[in-house]
């Protein structure tokens, strides 16, 4: 009766069965040798055999590990260097005691991309656009950050361009642009606000975007790149941060029309980004009422309590229900 039950197993998972003792031997149809594969848990950063190596369940006879979503040990990107690492799709780096240690392939319900900061390991793993960074003796995880990309290049950015005002590994490169090829590179910048005072002439026929209070129109190549910088940023190099809303309590700022307020760790970032550099989702996707307000191209709408109409309306309480594209 065993027999006959692993036979029927047997046939459904594509192996082959070989008798000859009391125990069935499973081996793929390839006939390659029975072995565990070998899987990343990304608490700890170690490869890990995981499946079935005894082959006690036929149908599991390599080990696939299908259970558990780890990326495989041995893939391309465990080949890859540091700056190769970041812009191939599907692998990320991992850092050991802050220094580049492997460039490892993503889970495999990855590679998704978005913010980085606070996500544990696992979700740290799926994400092609992160780093993972794991403490020594022994490793573990300890934090997920933004992958920062170097760069020589505008090309090698996406959307973005490559900013060489600071050069990597070598900070003292000394101006824009005077990084040694293949020795030095820039970062890779996707939301770029230029700067307050751009030297360069206006050229171009872009309208100034009406900043609110406290804030200043970028400025690039003698254009406006339709980003509101806050004054107290200017001078310096910050990240506007992402579209979307915030947790902390302090206001959003007065974003004009075709921008969203910047969102950085919870908390508006006071820049103002233009929505072509958002890639935002669509209004109706948006849960809360600050995600839905911060947005000028979508309206919150909010279900009512105890209300009297005569004859414009008017409630004793405003409850957030749904947010639509204005």
């Amino acid at each position: 009766m065993r027999r006959g039950l692993a036979l029927l197993v047997l046939v459904l998972g594509g192996c082959n069965l070989y008798f000859g003792d009391d125990d069935d031997v499973c081996a793929s149809a390839g006939g390659a040798d029975n072995k565990a594969a070998l899987q990343r848990d990304p608490s700890t950063g170690q490869c890990v055999a995981t499946g079935d190596p005894d082959c006690t369940t036929c149908g599991f006879c390599e080990g696939t590990g299908a259970d558990l979503d780890w990326g495989t040990c041995s893939t391309t990107c465990s080949k890859l260097d540091e700056h190769t690492c970041k812009v191939t799709p599907g692998c990320y780096a991992a850092y050991l005691g802050g220094t580049f240690w492997e460039c490892w392939e993503t889970a495999p319900s990855g590679p998704v991309q978005g913010a980085c900061t606070g996500l544990d390991a696992h979700q740290c793993s799926r994400h092609d656009d992160c780093v993972a960074y794991y403490s020594q003796s022994p490793t573990s995880f300890v934090r997920c950050d933004d992958e920062v990309t170097y760069c020589q290049l505008d090309g090698e950015c996406g959307n973005g361009h490559c900013d060489h005002s600071t050069c990597y590994p070598c900070p003292s490169c000394p101006t824009c642009g005077a990084c040694p090829p293949d020795t030095c590179y820039g970062v890779c910048v996707t939301h770029d606000p230029g700067s307050c005072t751009d030297t360069t002439t206006l050229g171009c026929a872009s309208a100034s975007p009406a900043c609110p209070s406290g804030t200043t129109p970028g400025l690039r190549n003698g254009c406006y790149t339709g980003y509101c910088i806050p004054v107290a940023d200017c001078g310096h190099v910050h990240d506007p941060g992402a579209c979307g809303g915030a947790s902390c309590t302090t206001p959003a700022p007065n974003c004009p029309a075709g921008t969203s307020a910047g969102v950085a760790n919870g908390c508006w970032t006071g820049y103002c980004i233009p929505l072509a550099d958002c890639g935002l989702a669509a209004c109706s996707t948006l849960s809360t009422e600050a995600a839905c307000i911060a947005r000028s191209d979508c309206e919150a709408l909010y279900t009512g309590e105890n209300c009297s109409c005569d004859p414009n309306c008017s409630c004793q309480t405003l409850i957030y229900d749904s947010c639509q594209t204005r």
